[in-house]
């Protein structure tokens, strides 16, 4: 089933498989993993990550989709392997911080699986994003 792409009604994704290509060879080291899926994987893939950012940020502060479609990118790339769609604290989850040339790799014990790498939540920021753990405060 075919994805559809923001900002059209009844959107499933905020950015496209093709674009999702192009932002992981530009921003990801090791895209392996994501490589080697079968389309209607990735497609599964970039609709958990949608359904996540969805919940957590404010459409209505959405001018650019710039921002968003790299982090659904990076996110859906992030999720290969884990499960982003359950919240429990059990066992260990594989950390991958990347800053500019420095790559660090680690594991956390007991992180909910559906914590966003911190590459995404800085994406994510302009659109109101609330993390796990946050609070978010708005002027009256």
């Amino acid at each position: 089933m075919a994805l559809i792409i923001y900002p059209l009604s009844g959107f499933d994704s905020f950015v496209t498989l093709e674009d999702t290509t192009s932002n992981l060879t530009n921003n990801v080291i090791d895209t392996t993993a994501w490589t080697a899926l079968a389309e209607t994987v990735k497609e599964i893939y970039l609709r958990q990550a949608t359904l996540l950012i969805k919940s957590r940020i404010d459409l209505d502060l959405v001018v650019s989709v710039d921002n968003l479609e790299l982090a659904t990118s990076l996110l859906a790339n992030y999720a290969v392997g884990v499960d982003i769609t359950d919240d429990t604290n059990d066992g260990n989850i594989k950390i991958n911080e990347i800053t500019g040339v420095i790559h660090k790799e680690y594991f956390t014990k007991g992180k909910a699986s559906n914590a966003m790498p911190t590459n995404v939540v800085s994406l994510l920021s302009e659109y109101g994003f609330v993390g796990s753990g946050s609070i978010k405060i708005l002027r009256a």
